[in-house]
């Protein structure tokens, strides 16, 4: 990809016969496109790890029995697990 990009710089400042800014332009914006899909898609893929774990420990943590499986309670149980365990 750095390639296409230095050769569509290249054209830009020898302003060559063949070059055609708006052909450039569109090719930048693809280019620049996907890498924001390649970044989307890391997002994605920490986002969905990190979904996965918050339900693993919401699975491992007895319930809340207002709520069956409840965040400020599982937060509540684990602080109250490390005060009870720790030092």
């Amino acid at each position: 990809m750095e390639e296409k990009i230095i050769e569509i710089l290249e054209n830009v400042f020898t302003e060559s016969i063949e070059f055609d800014r708006e052909k450039a332009k569109d090719e930048l914006l693809i280019l620049f496109d996907v890498s924001n899909c390649a970044d989307l898609k890391h997002e994605l893929e920490v986002t969905d790890k990190l979904l996965n774990e918050r339900q693993r420990v919401l699975d491992a943590i007895p319930e809340c029995e207002s709520h069956g499986k409840c965040v400020p309670h599982a937060i509540e149980w684990i602080e109250e697990m490390k005060a009870k365990h720790c030092c």
